[in-house]
């Protein structure tokens, strides 16, 4: 089954970054801020002055190379994203490192501050496809457990969940279920059974369902997160978004590809609107249809669907990351089986 489906991997929502982005809200236990002038972001978003994305970038990267962190974070989150710079996993990852360096120096290993920056410092290399430096603090984090349930309870939760994808990928899919039940326990019991904490770690736990070709318990959890979804957040929400495409991976699975491609092209269209061309999650559900159009021996199709995710990947993660050899792989694969070489 994995051999004949490599290119059908759900968007799992595995690894959370405890920022202001769309996934998870960051919460200090001790309420500090860092100061920092606003002269940047002046800049950037044109308050009082004429906007200038540049000038705003430098300001913030020297007062970043001068150790203010919040500067470090802050240049953490714009690369991640592409929010006023181009997106840039790897720059992303840099100053999330040096900001976990200042902070075991600053404030200690066992600050909530420095545990939650590794935390995201782990989902930086999970991003840029350095899975094994990625088990390697989340193994650190996982020992510090004690000291992060009940204190954070939502950086406890992101650690759990975020293991239970990297197990995922390992294939280690017993612990990885472990993992994802006990997030779901701290979900449900801190914030509630429809909380988009919850929702997210049920949507995983049916991935790894999806995975091991438990299709019944898959499509019961993916209907379940995809209404709830819909109907809490509206149909052009992210992670509704990604239960689309999950739903479009099970249809694949289960042998309906006239279903999987239209759920896959709906999924495709919107990801595009909602985060952009080059996302990571709207490649990955431009390769997944790229795959169900050659298993729908629609070669032309599939063919420039390939060509292009292949090329935006390089662009946005590198030609090594992980994903993207594995986009060129399935090309490939697709190229020779159609005798198209």
């Amino acid at each position: 089954l994995a051999a004949q489906n490599r290119h059908y991997f759900p968007n799992v929502e595995g690894y959370l970054t405890l920022t202001g982005d769309m996934h998870v809200h960051t919460r200090f236990s001790d309420g500090d801020v860092w100061p920092t002038s606003r002269i940047d972001e002046a800049y950037l978003e044109g308050i009082d002055v004429e906007v200038d994305r540049n000038r705003g970038v430098e300001l913030i990267t020297s007062a970043a190379d001068a150790g203010l962190p919040e500067a470090m974070s802050k240049l953490r989150e714009m690369y991640r994203t592409g929010a006023g710079v181009e997106m840039d996993l790897r720059e992303a990852v840099k100053w999330s490192e040096k900001l976990v360096v200042y902070l075991q120096s600053s404030l200690g290993e066992d600050h909530i501050k420095t545990l939650t920056e590794k935390s995201n410092l782990a989902t930086g290399y999970i991003e840029i496809g350095e899975y094994q430096k990625a088990v390697a603090v989340y193994e650190q984090l996982e020992s510090q457990a004690e000291l992060i349930i009940g204190k954070d309870d939502l950086l406890g939760f992101a650690i759990l969940n975020n293991l239970g994808h990297l197990y995922t990928q390992f294939n280690q899919h017993d612990k990885a279920i472990e993992m994802y039940e006990t997030a779901y326990i701290i979900a449900h019991k801190v914030y509630g059974e429809f909380s988009s904490y919850s929702l997210t770690v049920e949507n995983n736990l049916a991935n790894c369902y999806l995975t091991v070709g438990n299709y019944k318990k898959a499509e019961s959890l993916m209907q379940k997160v995809s209404y709830v979804r819909g109907k809490l957040f509206g149909h052009d929400h992210p992670p509704t978004i990604t239960s689309l495409h999950n739903q479009a991976m099970l249809y694949a699975l289960q042998g309906n590809i006239d279903q999987a491609i239209s759920t896959g092209e709906k999924a495709y269209e919107k990801s595009v609107k909602v985060l952009g061309e080059r996302h990571p999650d709207t490649l990955s559900s431009l390769a997944a249809l790229a795959g169900y159009y050659s298993r729908a021996n629609n070669q032309t199709k599939a063919s420039s669907l390939y060509q292009l995710c292949y090329e935006l990947r390089c662009h946005t993660l590198g030609n090594e990351h992980p994903d993207t050899v594995m986009v060129l792989y399935e090309y490939a694969t697709h190229q020779i089986r159609n005798n198209q070489f």
